[in-house]
């Protein structure tokens, strides 16, 4: 009898020793790591022209139009702006609160966002962004650089933050701002000096984007890790082709509950002669221009009215947002949709598709 307990007893012991492992290696190798690609509904290529070269590819350094709108699809920052009408809204921050005295915002973040796939990481594997980042990143960007160009215009009005800026210290990132903290992995406090009606809107801009501190430590400013819609490869060269390839482990969703971005990828060349990108849009070689003068899209319609006729054309017209004395259009592919312009020549790349030609095909809801 007593045999036949302790056997008991042993079986009973291993059959809760085999749960318990199998516990600790269902969660405990769950890592947040394991994330699986958000399915593409729509897919394909755009071919795109920007007339000028990049500067840079790094936040902390933008201060040219191009870079802008490159940096705004590899990277997001707590808010961002709506293409549409300029207007603030949610980014790795689901929700806000800002207190009685409109000096301190609360920010509540995504728990899905993660940085890109990217050596810089010890597995290659980009992990999930914290509130410690943003305490991480405005620290940088409130650090004297030449490099840094944006500290005055989005955070120097945040207490201590002008202080740590002036502070002799050079890349002094491990000295607390005063008026930045992270209260727990998703909750982030930033507090000002005074109240700022705008504060979200320079938050909204690139400059205040994200960066992880093992991308900076290992490229410096030559970094280019972020959480966007798109991510690259390697650091292009002057004027070389880029490629943005679709972020599959993008947190955002459209209001159909679509993943976001709807492209594969984005084709960027870089050409300043405004005869050429014509000749590459005769050619095929582009699926669109922007903010396109007047005489150059009358030179344009001379010599390709047919891209333009039937029920069916190759081409459209679309009249630009942007704030000018000169009038522009937009030279688009008839189902190329969700390009959109506006007064400050801000686009966001991730809601541009190509509409289904079958009736029954899925289309977006705006």
């Amino acid at each position: 009898m007593y045999k036949k307990l302790n056997s008991l007893f042993k079986m009973n012991f291993l059959c809760k020793f085999l749960f318990f492992i199998t516990i600790v290696f269902t969660f405990g190798c769950t890592n947040g790591y394991d994330k699986k690609p958000n399915p593409n509904s729509f897919g394909g290529t755009l071919r795109i022209n920007e007339r000028s070269k990049i500067i840079s590819l790094f936040p902390h350094s933008i201060n040219d139009i191009v870079s802008s709108h490159i940096i705004s699809q590899l990277y997001d920052g707590l808010v961002k702006f709506n293409a549409y009408d300029l207007s603030v809204k949610p980014a790795i921050a689901d929700t806000w609160e800002i207190d009685s005295t409109e000096t301190v915002y609360k920010f509540y973040l995504n728990t899905n966002v993660f940085f890109h796939d990217n050596e810089c990481f010890s597995d290659g594997i980009g992990r999930k962004v914290t509130a410690n980042d943003f305490v991480y990143t405005f620290t940088l960007l409130a650090t004297k650089n030449e490099n840094n160009q944006n500290f005055f215009g989005t955070i120097d009005k945040v207490i201590g933050a002008t202080d740590h800026y002036y502070s002799d210290k050079n890349n002094n990132t491990e000295k607390n701002i005063t008026g930045i903290r992270a209260e727990n992995d998703t909750v982030l406090v930033i507090c000002l000096e005074k109240p700022n009606p705008l504060f979200l809107y320079l938050l909204a801009s690139p400059a205040a984007a994200v960066i992880p501190r093992e991308a900076f430590e290992k490229d410096g400013y030559k970094s280019f890790v972020g959480t966007g819609p798109f991510y690259i490869n390697k650091y292009p060269k002057e004027n070389e082709t880029l490629a943005l390839i679709r972020n599959p482990n993008y947190y955002q969703k459209d209001n159909s509950n679509n993943y976001l971005p709807y492209l594969d990828t984005i084709i960027i060349n870089f050409n300043n002669s405004s005869k050429t990108e014509l000749q590459m849009l005769s050619e095929g070689k582009l699926d669109l221009l922007y903010n396109v003068d007047n005489s150059n899209v009358t030179l344009y319609l001379e010599k390709n009215l047919h891209q333009f006729k039937g029920n069916k054309p190759q081409l459209v017209l679309q009249m630009s947002n942007l704030s000018n004395n000169v009038q522009l259009q937009h030279i688009i592919k008839r189902n190329l949709k969700g390009f959109i312009t506006n007064s400050q020549n801000y686009y966001d790349l991730s809601k541009v598709y190509y509409e289904p030609e079958k009736k029954d095909s899925l289309i977006v809801k705006k």
